[in-house]
C-alpha cells in the first residue's frame, strides 16, 4: 500500500528523549528504526510475527527483541500495527496541505478575477484607440489635418525611428515600430520622444541591448520614468509646461545658471579642440540636466568652480565617448 507522502519529518531530539528510545540498545533502535519507515510506506504493519521480523532482515533475537521492547511502541488499528507519533505527522501533513490548496485556489480566484477585468479595459481602451486611429486616417487625407493630429512630427519620428533600428538586437521591423511610438506617444503626449530616444540609446551605451531583451518594454518604461521625473521637476518649479511645439523649459531657469552653462561649454570646448556643432548630445548635458545638477547641489550647501564642473563633465561623459 502506497503512501502519498513520500516522507516525513524526524525529530533527533525528541527521537533521542522518547522513553520509549532511552532503554533500547543500538540492535533494538536499529529494528525500531526499520519497523517505522515500513509502518510510513505502508501506511501500517501487518501483526504477524515472521512479516515483522522479515522486515528487520531475519534477526533470529527478533521475537525476543519484540515482545520485550518494541510491541509498546505500536498499536493496533484496523487489523494493523500503528504508531502514534507517525500518525501526528500524518495528520500534520494533512492539514498543511489542505491549507495550501485553500491558499491556492484563493489566489487563483484573485488573480483569474483580477485578469479578467483587467482584460475588459485593455479591450475598451484598445477599441478607443482603433475609433481614434481610424478618425486619424481618414483626416490624413489633406496634409494639414494629419500634421496636427499626429502625436509625434514627421520628422522626428523618422529620426526616431533610423536611430532605434541602428541599436544592435532591436528588432527591424519599421512598422511595428512606427505603431508603437504613435501609441506610446498617445501615452505620454507631454514627453519629448526625440530627447528621451537619444538618452536611452546612449543609457545603452553603457547597458546594451542582449539577445534576450525586451527594448519594447524598455522604452515603455523609460517614457514612464521620464513622466514621472518631468512632473518631480515641475513640483520644484525647474520646468515648466510644454507647449504645442515642445518647446523646451530652458526660459525659465536662472540666468546665472545659464550663463554657467554657456562658460563651462564654452571652456568643454576649448580644451577639447572641438567645434560647438561638434559636440555630441550623448556626451555633454543639457542645460536642463546642468540646471537640475546645480539646484540638488546648492540644496546640499556644494558649490563648485568651473574646473570642477569640467572635471565633472569629463568623469560622466567622457567615459561614453571612450565606448563610442
Amino acid at each position: 500500500m502506497k503512501n502519498d507522502s513520500p516522507a516525513f519529518q524526524f525529530y533527533p531530539k525528541d527521537f533521542l528523549s522518547d522513553d520509549k528510545v532511552v532503554p533500547l540498545s543500538l540492535k533494538e533502535v536499529g529494528a525500531y528504526c526499520l519497523l517505522l519507515f515500513h509502518c510510513w510506506v505502508e501506511k501500517g504493519l501487518r501483526p504477524e510475527i515472521e512479516y515483522l521480523r522479515g522486515l528487520c532482515r531475519n534477526d533470529p533475537e527478533f521475537q525476543k527483541i519484540w515482545s520485550r521492547k518494541l510491541k509498546r511502541c505500536f498499536y493496533l488499528r484496523g487489523g494493523r500495527l500503528q504508531n502514534r507519533r507517525l500518525d501526528r505527522e500524518r495528520q500534520k501533513q494533512r492539514s498543511f496541505k489542505d491549507k495550501m490548496i485553500r491558499a491556492g485556489k484563493k489566489s487563483a480566484r484573485m488573480r483569474w478575477g483580477g485578469s479578467s477585468q483587467a482584460k475588459r479595459k485593455n479591450s475598451q481602451v484598445k477599441n478607443k484607440n482603433k475609433e481614434a486611429t481610424t478618425l486619424d486616417n481618414s483626416s490624413s487625407l489633406s496634409s494639414s489635418s494629419s500634421s496636427s493630429s499626429s502625436p509625434i512630427k514627421k520628422e522626428e519620428e523618422e529620426e526616431i525611428i533610423k536611430l532605434l533600428l541602428s541599436q544592435k538586437y532591436f528588432p527591424k521591423d519599421k512598422e511595428k515600430l512606427a505603431k508603437f511610438l504613435r501609441e506610446l506617444a498617445e501615452e505620454y503626449p507631454e514627453i519629448d520622444f526625440l530627447e528621451e530616444v537619444k538618452k536611452k540609446k546612449a543609457w545603452w551605451l553603457k547597458k546594451p541591448l542582449t539577445r534576450k531583451s525586451n527594448p519594447y518594454l524598455q522604452l515603455r518604461n523609460w517614457m514612464r520614468l521620464a513622466k514621472k521625473f518631468s512632473e518631480e521637476q515641475r513640483r520644484q518649479g525647474l520646468v515648466g509646461k510644454r507647449d504645442a511645439g515642445r518647446e523646451g523649459s530652458e526660459k525659465e531657469l536662472s540666468e546665472k545658471w545659464v550663463a554657467d552653462y554657456e562658460r563651462l561649454k564654452e571652456e568643454y570646448l576649448r580644451s577639447e579642440g572641438l567645434a560647438e556643432e561638434e559636440v555630441d548630445a550623448f556626451k555633454f548635458p543639457s542645460l536642463r540636466e546642468f540646471a537640475l545638477k546645480r539646484e540638488r547641489e546648492s540644496e546640499r550647501g556644494v558649490f563648485k568652480t568651473l574646473s570642477q564642473e569640467l572635471k565633472d563633465v569629463r568623469e560622466h561623459y567622457g567615459k561614453k565617448e571612450e565606448k563610442n
